[in-house]
C-alpha cells in the first residue's frame, strides 16, 4: 500500500509538470486520488494516504481548477469524500471512544482503591468492625480496671482498719497458776478466769476484723483474675485487628500506587500520543475535504480554515489523592495496657530432635497466631502419617503452625496447598515435615471465671 500511494504521489506531481495534459491528465490524477482513499486498509496508513491525496488535489487545482470535471470525475470526489467522512473517521471514533472509556476506567481505578480502603474502615466494614470489637473489649476492661483500682484500695482500707485493730488489743490478763487440788482453791480458780473473760470479749470482735480484710483481699484477687482474662480477649481480639489492619493497609499501598502508576506511565502517555496521532490525521482529512470542495465549486475559498480538532481532544481526568490506611490508630492511647502481638521464641528443651530454627520460609497462607502466650522454636517431627495438631498435643502443646519438608529436614516444601491449609498448616498429614508448637490463651466458657 505504501508503494501504491507513493507511486501515486510521483505520478500526479510528473503530471503536474505536464500542462498539456488536460481533462484527461486531471481524470486520470482523481482516479488515483480514489484508488490512495480506497485503498487505506489500517489507521496507520491515515495520515500518509491523506497527505500523498491532498498533494494530488494540490497538484490538480494549481494546473487549471476553472475547467469542467466530468460527472464520472465528480462522482469519484465525493466518494472520496464520504471515504473519509465514514470510514476514515468512523475509526478514529470507535478509537476514541475505546480511549475514553480506557483512561476513565483507569482513574477510575485509582478512585475504587481509595474508596474499598475506605469503606473497610468505616463503621460498617470489616476493619471498621474489628476495631469497635476491640474497643468494646477495651471498655470491658477499662471497667475492671476500675473495680480492680476500687478493690485495691478497699483492701489497703481494710487491711489498715484490721491492723490497727490488732495493734489496739488489749494484752490479755496472766493466766493464773494451777491451784492446789483441793476444793476450797479448785473452788476458787473456776470462779472466775480474767483470761476468759478476755479471751470471750475479743474472739468475736477479732474474727469480724479480720474477716473484712480476708473477704476485700478475695475481691481483689478476683478483681485481677477476671481483669486479666479480659485483658488476654482484648489483646487477642487486637491482634487480630491488627493483623487485618496490617495487611488491608499494604494492599491498599500495592493497589494505589500500581493503579496510579498504570494510569500516569502506561495508559496516559499511550492513550494520549494516540489522540495526538488522531487530531493530525483529522486536520490533513479535513484539509483534503476542504479542497476537494474548493475543486467542486462548494467553497469559495482554497486556504483551508482552522479545524476544530475538540472531536478527538480527551480529558485526563487529574488523578484522587491518595487516601489514608489509618495505623496510627493501633498506638493511641485507648490501649492500655499496650498489647505486644508477637511473642518472642523460646527453647523447649525435649520438644524437637532437630530445631529448625526462627528464619523459616513459611507459605504466604501461614500466618502467625496472635492467641499464641508461648512459641517454641519450629523443629523436624516425624507425624508417621499424623498431623503437627496431634504431635504437639502428645508433648502438652498447642499446635500454632505447620508445613510439609522437602529436600532436608528444616527445608519448607512451597507446594503448600496440596492439603488443607486450616489451622495454619496444623491439619496435614505427612511422614514428617516442620511443627511449631506452643501455648495459647485458653478458651472461655461457662464457669472459666
Amino acid at each position: 500500500m505504501l508503494f501504491t500511494f507513493v507511486a501515486g504521489l510521483v505520478a500526479c506531481q510528473s503530471m503536474a509538470l505536464r500542462p498539456d495534459l488536460g481533462r484527461a491528465g486531471r481524470s486520470n490524477q482523481i482516479a488515483q486520488l480514489g484508488s490512495l482513499v480506497k485503498g487505506i486498509s489500517s489507521p496507520k496508513e491515515n495520515m500518509p494516504v491523506l497527505r500523498a491525496a491532498t498533494g494530488i488535489v494540490e497538484n490538480i487545482l494549481a494546473q487549471n481548477a476553472t475547467d469542467h470535471i466530468s460527472d464520472e470525475d465528480e462522482a469519484l470526489l465525493r466518494e472520496v469524500m464520504d471515504m473519509i467522512e465514514t470510514s476514515v473517521y468512523a475509526s478514529m471514533d470507535s478509537a476514541h471512544r475505546a480511549d475514553e472509556f480506557e483512561v476513565t476506567a483507569a482513574a477510575q481505578a485509582v478512585a475504587d482503591c481509595n474508596a474499598d480502603i475506605d469503606a473497610r474502615q468505616a463503621p460498617s466494614g470489616d476493619l471498621g468492625k474489628l476495631h469497635q470489637k476491640t474497643l468494646d473489649k477495651q471498655t470491658e476492661l477499662d471497667r475492671l480496671q476500675g473495680e480492680v483500682d476500687a478493690a485495691i484500695i478497699t483492701n489497703a482500707t481494710e487491711w489498715e482498719t484490721f491492723d490497727d485493730y490488732m495493734r489496739m488489743i488489749a494484752n490479755s490478763p496472766v493466766c493464773p497458776g494451777f491451784p492446789a487440788r483441793t476444793m476450797p482453791s479448785l473452788d476458787v480458780y473456776f470462779e472466775k478466769s480474767e483470761y476468759s473473760v478476755w479471751f470471750a470479749a475479743h474472739q468475736g470482735a477479732y474474727e469480724v476484723a479480720r474477716q473484712k480484710y480476708l473477704d476485700a483481699d478475695a475481691a481483689l484477687q478476683a478483681a485481677i483474675e477476671a481483669f486479666n482474662l479480659q485483658r488476654a480477649l482484648r489483646d487477642v481480639q487486637y491482634c487480630d485487628w491488627k493483623s487485618e489492619l496490617d495487611a488491608a493497609c499494604a494492599s491498599f499501598d500495592t493497589c494505589y500506587a500500581s493503579k496510579s502508576d498504570l494510569y500516569n506511565k502506561i495508559i496516559v502517555p499511550r492513550i494520549r500520543s494516540d489522540m495526538n496521532a488522531r487530531v493530525e490525521i483529522f486536520k490533513a482529512g479535513e484539509t483534503l475535504i476542504h479542497q476537494v470542495k474548493f475543486l467542486l465549486g462548494q467553497t469559495a475559498t482554497q486556504e483551508t480554515p482552522a479545524v476544530d480538532t475538540s472531536r478527538y481532544e480527551l480529558l485526563f481526568p487529574a488523578l484522587d489523592p491518595k487516601g489514608e490506611c489509618d495505623l496510627e490508630i493501633l498506638g493511641a492511647s485507648t490501649w492500655v495496657p499496650t498489647v505486644s502481638c508477637e511473642v518472642e521464641y523460646a527453647e523447649c528443651p525435649g520438644l524437637h530432635e532437630t530445631t529448625c530454627g526462627t528464619n523459616l520460609n513459611w507459605h504466604a497462607s501461614v500466618g502467625v497466631r496472635t492467641d499464641a502466650t508461648k512459641r517454641c522454636v519450629p523443629g523436624w517431627a516425624m507425624t508417621s502419617g499424623g498431623t503437627c495438631k496431634q504431635w504437639c498435643d502428645e508433648r502438652g502443646f498447642v499446635c500454632l503452625r505447620a508445613q510439609d519438608n522437602h529436600g532436608g529436614r528444616c527445608t519448607l516444601g512451597p507446594e503448600h496447598t496440596r492439603q488443607t491449609t486450616d489451622e495454619n498448616g496444623c491439619l496435614q498429614q505427612w511422614g514428617d515435615q516442620v511443627c511449631e508448637c506452643g501455648l495459647t490463651t485458653p478458651p472461655v466458657g461457662p464457669g472459666k471465671l
